[in-house]
């Protein structure tokens, strides 16, 4: 073998190792080849594995701008609308506002006592009472108080002015006096009373619970007693004003008509008659 032939053989193996020193050197550092595989082998898998890679989704449309505010010319945006209810609670239930001043409601209403006492001048005494009695109870009133001369009656707030009319024409009328009386603030000031009472009673009743001697429990016992008569008493007087707020009182005082006055002489036409003494028979 020539010289020439043997340089010739060198330089074929020289090209072909190096053309495969690269490939060989991707696998050795990728480390997806399983140990064994050859460098051919390593090259169809990651053929495979780009061409089974899902493609790329397309990007998302840019999202459009957001329309302006309404508002005015200059392009401020409005000021944002407000409502306001009185009175009302969410779902739409309205409620009604609080009568009590403090509280930051409406004021209460004036609670009025209205009263009227009436004079009548009348032939008979008994049967004018008996109708102004039977005028109340057919307002839907009652009677309070009936003497031989006098009556108390009393009818519904709503009737008042026409039970006075109705009483008026049962003779003739020779006084009249009617009065209102507002209570708001005694009602008011009687209701503040009850509840500072009935929570009086309440921590008396804690410290009889808690009493530890005899005497204690004694001495909580008679204040609970005395707080608890107030109560009755603040009771009473609440219910009688409320009587007295949803009925009006009205006083009727008969009295008796004087006859009329006349003379009784009788005028006989013969002098003979009046000498018998007839006109005298006559006048008796």
């Amino acid at each position: 073998m020539s010289l020439l032939r043997v340089v010739w053989i060198l330089l074929i193996l020289l090209v072909g190792c190096a053309r495969h020193s690269p490939a060989r050197s991707a696998a050795a550092s990728s480390g997806s080849a399983e140990p064994g595989a050859s460098p051919r082998d390593a090259d169809f898998a990651s053929e495979e594995a780009a061409s089974e890679a899902p493609p790329e989704a397309p990007a998302a449309p840019a999202a459009a701008p957001a329309p302006p505010a309404p508002g005015n010319a200059m392009g401020s945006p409005a000021p944002a609308k407000t409502s306001v209810m009185t009175g009302s609670t969410e779902g739409g239930a309205n409620k009604p506002a609080s009568g009590n001043a403090a509280d930051g409601g409406e004021a209460r209403a004036p609670l009025l006592i209205y009263t009227a006492e009436v004079v009548l001048a009348v032939f008979n005494v008994g049967p004018t009472l008996d109708a102004v009695e039977e005028l109340a109870r057919t307002a839907g009133g009652y009677l309070v108080l009936r003497d031989d001369t006098r009556i108390v009656v009393r009818v519904p707030k709503g009737r008042f002015q026409s039970s006075l009319s109705g009483v008026g024409k049962l003779g003739d009328e020779l006084h009249r006096e009617i009065s209102a009386n507002d209570v708001t603030e005694a009602y008011a000031d009687l209701e503040v009373r009850l509840r500072n009472s009935e929570a009086m009673r309440q921590r008396l009743e804690t410290l009889l619970a808690k009493a530890n001697t005899v005497e204690d429990a004694l001495a909580v016992e008679r204040e609970l007693e005395r707080v608890a008569q107030n109560i009755e008493q603040l009771k009473g007087k609440l219910k009688l004003m409320n009587e007295l707020i949803a009925f009006s009182t009205i006083t009727v005082e008969c009295r008796a008509r004087a006859p009329v006055a006349g003379s009784s002489k009788v005028n006989l036409p013969f002098n003979w008659l009046r000498e018998l003494g007839l006109s005298n028979l006559l006048s008796l």
